[in-house]
């Protein structure tokens, strides 16, 4: 597997990377003078050359055309859960092409997060984050989108999805609304807590123009079905 890094920055053909990354390049993968090195910066992926390993300096080679992004924007609000589950959605979130995560409090969440709490995991996160995109050689870094209430909750993707317990019909109700996601340049996804939402909750996401959806016949951890619904959006939008 070729190994992907997000460099500070690209300019004037010449490739910078932090000291972390710099440490990993020359010291765990032992890359040469000579050796190409494949990054991601600003949506786009490249191929470097090191012209030399003491100072470690990368030249630009090229662009490569492929880049490895879902055709569509994926939000997943995902209620705050424990810190290590947390963490564990954010890493498969990156994995599986989402744009951007926004943690939510409602009113059956546990652990209650606010902007302070998040900006004392955010080193933590971020590196979860870049790891995990590096590792499945995504061309953009995924993003955290703060902190916000369940009553607050922006209702401007085009497709929105909330998976409900509750919900009859069993898969039919996600299959036909995942069969038309080509259609759309966003989508939006809320993942209850661990307790589930509320019947009011459900109302009040249903009035900002979430449709209910089932995830099958069992009831699922809320991370299990963050991946699960993830998992879903990526098998129909880069469907053949």
């Amino acid at each position: 597997m070729r190994q992907r890094y997000f460099p500070l920055s690209i300019e004037s053909n010449k490739i910078l990377v932090s000291p972390s990354d710099e440490h990993h390049i020359l010291h765990v993968m032992r890359k040469k003078v000579g050796d190409e090195l494949f990054f991601s910066y600003e949506g786009h992926s490249y191929v470097g050359r090191i012209d030399s390993v003491s100072p470690l300096l990368i030249s630009l080679m090229y662009e490569e055309k492929e880049v490895n992004e879902l055709p569509v924007d994926v939000t997943l609000y995902i209620c705050s859960l424990k810190k290590d589950k947390n963490e564990f959605i954010l890493q498969k979130a990156s994995e599986l092409g989402v744009k951007k995560v926004v943690f939510v409090n409602s009113a059956r969440v546990v652990n209650h997060m606010d902007e302070n709490d998040l900006s004392r995991y955010c080193a933590r996160f971020n590196k979860i984050i870049k790891e995990a995109c590096e590792q499945s050689q995504r061309a953009d870094l995924m993003e955290i989108g703060g902190v916000i209430s369940l009553k607050d909750m922006p209702s401007n993707e085009e497709l929105k999805l909330v998976p409900y317990e509750m919900e009859e019909g069993g898969t039919a109700s996600l299959i036909k609304e995942l069969e038309s996601i080509k259609d759309y340049k966003s989508v939006g996804v809320i993942v209850g807590p661990e307790g589930g939402f509320t019947p009011e909750e459900i109302t009040l996401l249903k009035e900002k123009g979430y449709k209910s959806v089932s995830l099958g016949n069992r009831i699922l951890r809320s991370e299990t079905a963050a991946i699960y619904i993830l998992s879903a959006i990526n098998l129909y939008a880069e469907k053949e």
